[in-house]
């Protein structure tokens, strides 16, 4: 829905820097992002234009994680029936055909570009296979550290049984 002049209450938002109001429009199933304005601007440009850079993040997430929901993924491959999983790690470019241990892979990538939320899910995860028979939680540990993503080491550290003094192959530790 828009004015005579294309202005959508997403445009309009979008332009007030309003980003609680573009999270809850740009959730909706029925938001058009490509829709125009009389000057031809979409929301994602105003915003870009605007230097709204928090709603051009949140604008481009629910673009993506639309256009995820459209493929389906690997869903039903990946043991993730509801493709919640698949579709939050594709959101963060983390390739889920790493398979088959895509999910213990994932939670290397995850630890390097330090998500906190989707570390959090990944350590939920019965899937995940931490210790001697799955990843390598110092792995993890060392990635999240040489990467200065605190939030992450902080996280591992309580909840794997992680050694941060482990040195890798490269003699690399994350103290």
């Amino acid at each position: 829905m828009h004015n005579s002049c294309g202005v959508t209450a997403l445009i309009c938002a979008t332009g007030n820097g309003r980003t609680d109001i573009v999270n809850i429009l740009a959730s909706r199933n029925d938001t058009r992002f490509e829709q125009k304005d009389q000057r031809g601007e979409t929301a994602l440009s105003i915003a870009k234009k605007k230097g709204h850079n928090e709603i051009v993040r949140c604008l481009n997430e629910y673009k993506q994680l639309r256009e995820v929901k459209g493929t389906k993924l690997q869903e039903d491959s990946l043991g993730d029936p509801n493709g919640i999983l698949s579709l939050i790690l594709s959101q963060h470019e983390i390739d889920t055909k790493m398979l088959p241990n895509y999910r213990n892979r994932a939670l290397l990538h995850v630890a390097k570009k330090g998500c906190t939320d989707i570390l959090h899910l990944l350590l939920e995860s019965k899937d995940i296979k931490l210790g001697m028979e799955g990843i390598d939680t110092n792995a993890a540990l060392i990635l999240a550290a040489r990467e200065g993503h605190e939030n992450t080491v902080h996280m591992l550290l309580r909840r794997i049984n992680a050694d941060p003094s482990f040195e890798n192959e490269n003699g690399e530790s994350a103290i």
